[in-house]
């Protein structure tokens, strides 16, 4: 295996395993004390599977890219959650008789939402899954949908389906709109209701830094 993405929201909450690796050689690391240990190591077909070896490193390559996008999900979807949850905390605080700072924070909390998506829903039917949402544009719903279909494209020893493709694909233009917005309010509405915040002497919003990927 290759290493777990440092991803939340996966298809299954108790991943804790990466990549398959393509069958070839290897040198694994290990690293102790300052000191780096490696050692050659060669992965062999399970005599099992026939499957081409190049269908399997189409598979590997389908495979990474979902994993980057992941990674790339994880990280925003955790600043966004951590405004949203400070902004919930700041609307009692916030003074009824400034319209300028509550149309700061209504225009940020309105940004938001579409961006975030709705939380699970706490129902579900009798196959054990959630019900089905309109949601299929947010980062919670991306977050989802990639650890799906990542386990999709791992499920079986064959190169990705055309369906595959075709929903890497749409979940790639729909990360990119979500970064592309989640960047307009990091530089815009925060900052806007930050200014009004200061002017009543209320603490401004912070947005957390991105931890590093797992190593």
């Amino acid at each position: 295996f290759y290493r777990a993405p440092s991803a939340n929201y996966s298809f299954d909450e108790g991943e804790v395993y990466g990549m398959w690796a393509v069958p070839g050689r290897y040198t694994v690391s290990l690293r102790v004390n300052g000191v780096t240990y490696t050692q050659p190591l060669i992965v062999k077909m399970d005599p099992r599977v026939k499957t081409p070896l190049a269908d399997l490193q189409k598979q590997f390559e389908v495979d990474l890219q979902v994993a980057l996008a992941r990674e790339r999900v994880a990280p925003v979807l955790k600043q966004v959650e951590w405004v949203q949850k400070q902004l919930h905390a700041l609307r009692q605080k916030l003074p009824k008789d400034n319209p300028p700072l509550r149309q700061a924070y209504d225009r940020l909390a309105q940004r938001l939402r579409p961006i975030l998506g709705p939380p699970p829903p706490s129902g579900i039917d009798f196959s054990g899954e959630y019900g089905p949402s309109p949601d299929h544009s947010s980062l919670r719903y991306l977050a989802k949908a990639l650890g799906k279909l990542q386990y999709t494209i791992e499920s079986a020893d064959a190169a990705p389906t055309a369906d595959a493709m075709t929903a890497l694909r749409i979940d790639g233009n729909v990360l990119r709109a979500d970064l592309a917005a989640w960047k307009e309010v990091h530089t815009g509405e925060i900052p806007r209701l930050n200014a009004e915040l200061s002017k009543v002497g209320l603490p401004a919003l912070k947005v957390p830094a991105p931890l590093p990927p797992r190593r």
